[in-house]
């Protein structure tokens, strides 16, 4: 029986409750996939990338292009040729390829390298600040930390102008107002504000952004949380803390995952096994060794029954059944269907398998010459599958190894007899080869 917490939504038919029992069976192949990010999603076979799915499980050609990067603001950067450039969602190339390197678009801006220097251009391809930064990161909220000739990391806005001068070790986006800056070499850490003032003065901890008015801070290897004052509102006590997705955060507590609120009280008690954040007003949890998904009450909404879980974006969920990979909606429903994913890369898949069959012929092949190298050596006193050798004698070796009603000496040719790592079997007083 699942615990009180676990009762099932009365609205849920047993088909929902049941995704799994529609999988075919499963590929050699390990099939998997990113979130959807604007509209599109990245799918892996045996970990190696084979193309792009849209929201109706088609998929977009890349083939043409080395490497494809992540996807963002709806575009993809590709690699051609040994240069960069830019795909929209479609396939359709938007920036030809013409740069040492690239990032992915973020507010309308990407980083690009040209002569080992980096900048940013904008959605047409037009470069908006100049290749001269050594380092640079995204921008978030207008703002993108570069890194100096001096080697410490400052902040320019959109139009290339340096608002907070390169002074940092380390520095983090900006959210919510607010950026993590290390100084000095030190392992302390404090925040400021887009003006540069340091709001939060540098503490002993190691801090994460701010999210939905509180930072994730550990201390000491427990977590908690402070506030954009600084104060610590929920004292580090956690063995493993979530950031704050509507309005709860994942903690753990003697290995158990539950939820707590903004005031630190426990809303929904640790009792799982691993646990996701809150989106669309659903967690995943894994409990009895499959993932499910519980409402903000800690409801159970649907059977455990996958292989792994990601929390909803863009009102889907990434989720792996049977070793399948699909998406579902917050209805419980198969948006796209795992059998559609897998007849979409099918080419990988078929791809994947034929070179698992070449390593495994490989690894059969190699095997047999080790072992025929050691059939040759044999001598007396060597160990085998069935003892020690006691004679050899040209295609023959006499073993010692009791059989019942048959002796405790057997001739076993030389070319059948397997090393220490293999059974020994005998049927009927005859030697029986291992498989």
């Amino acid at each position: 029986m699942y615990p009180s917490v676990f009762r099932f939504a009365a609205t849920l038919s047993i088909s929902a409750l049941t995704l799994g029992l529609s999988i075919s069976p499963v590929s050699a192949a390990s099939i998997g996939a990113s979130e959807f990010e604007s509209g599109i999603t990245k799918v892996f076979v045996d970990s190696n990338y084979c193309g792009l799915i849209d929201e109706t499980g088609k998929q977009v050609i890349t083939q043409e292009y080395q490497s494809v990067g992540f996807i963002g603001d709806g575009m993809i950067p590709v690699k051609k040729n040994g240069k960069w450039g830019f795909i929209d969602k479609t396939g359709k190339e938007v920036i030809a390829p013409q740069f040492e390197d690239a990032e992915s678009f973020s507010e309308g801006m990407a980083a690009v390298m040209i002569g080992g220097k980096w900048g940013f251009i904008d959605r047409t391809g037009k470069q908006v600040v100049p290749t001269q930064f050594p380092s640079v990161d995204s921008f978030r909220e207008g703002m993108a930390a570069v890194r100096g000739t001096n080697g410490m990391k400052g902040f320019i806005n959109k139009t290339g102008a340096v608002v907070i001068v390169p002074q940092f070790h380390f520095a983090g986006e900006f959210k919510e107002g607010l950026a993590r800056i290390q100084v000095n070499g030190s392992d302390e850490m404090g925040f400021i504000d887009m003006t540069g003032k340091l709001v939060i003065p540098l503490q002993s901890y190691t801090a994460q952004s701010f999210n939905e008015g509180l930072a994730l801070v550990e201390v000491n290897g427990k977590g908690g949380f402070i506030n954009k004052s600084g104060e610590m509102v929920i004292p580090p006590q956690y063995q493993y803390t979530g950031e704050f997705h509507e309005g709860l955060a994942k903690v753990s507590i003697n290995g158990k995952y539950g939820y707590i609120n903004y005031t630190g009280a426990v809303i929904i008690e640790p009792q799982f096994e691993a646990a996701q954040d809150f989106s669309n007003g659903f967690a995943p949890i894994k409990t009895h060794g499959k993932w499910a998904f519980i409402d903000k009450s800690g409801a159970l909404m649907i059977k455990p029954q996958f292989d792994d879980a990601l929390p909803f974006k863009a009102d889907l969920s990434r989720v792996i059944i049977k070793d399948r990979v699909g998406f579902i909606n917050a209805q419980w429903q198969w948006v796209i269907h795992p059998d559609k994913i897998n007849n979409a890369i099918e080419p990988c898949i078929t791809l994947a398998e034929k070179k698992k069959a070449l390593q495994l012929a490989e690894q059969m092949a190699q095997q047999k010459k080790v072992i025929a190298t050691w059939r040759n050596r044999l001598v007396e006193g060597e160990e085998t599958n069935c003892g020690p050798i006691i004679q050899v004698k040209g295609k023959l070796v006499k073993v010692a190894f009791p059989v019942a009603n048959y002796g405790n000496e057997h001739w076993i040719r030389r070319d059948q007899i397997m090393p220490t790592s293999y059974n020994c079997r005998f049927l009927d007083g005859k030697y029986q080869m291992p498989e």
